[in-house]
């Protein structure tokens, strides 16, 4: 199999080391910017150089931050026959989204969404907690990100800083949705840098009520451009917690209320992430492009995704609760 990638940063650089270690997959181009010897794979300027220049299965755009959007660079691998492993948000916007999943389900061409968080080992223990019933009914899902200023997030540039807050909160909204269901409200309080309300984003707050009627908090906190990412959560439900600290625990928490003694909580430690989660991952996108296996991830749930972020996003702009179901462009 030979793939190209997308992207100037160490997501890309990890992703082709990944993929390498893979029988039968060579890397055959990157559109980068960067000049690094490092890379072996021929280097180009634009997707469309790279697809009418090599002879490729499929292209992963690891980085989306590029001249072109997503959305034209899926367009430029379909018509050139070739298919595509996008990062969510997919799209800028609905209309471009649907056109994606549209054009997905044309043809033989696979096109594919980046799943990354379903391979995390801590979110894998938790999906599987979940759906066995050891928290019971969710009641209140928390969720606190802290990711580095990469991107203007100025509210003084509109577009800016709508794709800055749907690149910010798409990760958390994928994974709760995935874990806990459907949103059907969302309300979003934002705080900036100045008193004027029209300075950088320093953090964000969604309230989610999902269809369950659990409510969600998820936080997001953005630093400076050198911090590095941290996660933490806390899952409640009617028969216990799960609560995971990527900086202060050491291992997933599951803390469930005994049938035996009510109100006395026992845990149970789980492993932590160990460093195969971008190899998992990776073997994952190559089974799927090859038809081994279904994509983790359909593209059907990730136009619902960016419909509840666009939702969040324009509660952020509005200053009152958003309806997911009223966001139809």
């Amino acid at each position: 199999m030979r793939l190209g990638l997308v992207g100037a940063n160490s997501d890309a650089r990890r992703r082709a080391n990944c993929y390498e270690r893979l029988p039968d997959v060579t890397v055959s181009g990157v559109v980068t910017p960067n000049t690094d010897p490092d890379w072996a794979a021929a280097r180009y300027d634009d997707v469309t150089a790279l697809v009418e220049s090599e002879v490729l299965d499929a292209v992963d755009v690891c980085d989306p931050n590029t001249a072109r959007t997503q959305y034209e660079m899926v367009n430029v691998c379909l018509d050139a026959g070739v298919g595509v492993v996008c990062r969510p948000p997919i799209a800028d916007d609905l209309d471009e989204a649907t056109a994606i999943r549209d054009a997905a389900g044309r043809g033989d061409v696979p096109v594919l969404v980046d799943a990354l968080h379903r391979f995390a080992r801590e979110n894998r223990d938790a999906k599987e907690a979940v759906d066995a019933g050891e928290i019971g009914e969710s009641t209140t899902v928390r969720t606190t990100r802290r990711l580095p200023a990469v991107g203007s997030s100025d509210r003084n540039d509109a577009a800016a800083y709508d794709a800055f807050l749907r690149r910010a909160l798409s990760p958390d909204v994928a994974r709760v949705r995935w874990l806990f269901g459907d949103i059907e409200r969302v309300y979003t309080r934002i705080g900036v840098d100045e008193p004027s309300d029209n300075g950088r984003l320093t953090h964000a707050v969604v309230i989610a009520r999902f269809a369950s009627g659990a409510i969600g908090h998820l936080d997001v906190r953005v630093g400076n451009r050198y911090d590095r990412v941290s996660t933490d959560f806390e899952y409640s439900g009617t028969e216990g917690r799960l609560s995971y600290g990527s900086e202060e625990f050491a291992a997933l928490d599951v803390a469930a209320t005994t049938s035996f003694e009510p109100g006395v909580t026992a845990s149970l430690r789980r492993p932590r992430p160990s460093s195969d989660l971008y190899d998992r991952h990776v073997e994952h996108i190559v089974a799927s492009l090859r038809g081994d296996t279904d994509t983790v991830e359909a593209v059907d749930e990730t136009v619902e995704t960016l419909r509840t972020v666009v939702a969040a996003v324009r509660s952020s702009r509005r200053g009152v609760p958003v309806t997911v179901a009223e966001v139809t462009v």
